[in-house]
């Protein structure tokens, strides 16, 4: 993914490394090109997350009593 101008980047002067830009923890070449991409390998699709019953919601007044406790007399 090329360096997004649009966007709030970062400048970096006097780098041995060749990084002239930082964004969205990635960091540019003065090209705008990313260093250290590496390209997506194909593999396999992950399985969606198993859903989960909410949790029962807990009498507020009793919530409010442990936590604040002798503060409410």
């Amino acid at each position: 993914m090329p360096l997004d101008k649009t966007q709030p980047y970062g400048e970096i002067y006097g780098d041995a490394d060749g990084r002239h830009y930082f964004q969205d923890g990635a960091y540019f070449d003065a090209q705008g090109k990313e260093i250290g991409a590496k390209p997506a390998k194909p593999g396999r699709q992950a399985k969606p997350a198993e859903q989960q019953a909410p949790a029962a919601p807990e009498d507020t007044a009793s919530q409010v009593t442990s936590q604040l406790g002798d503060a409410l007399a």
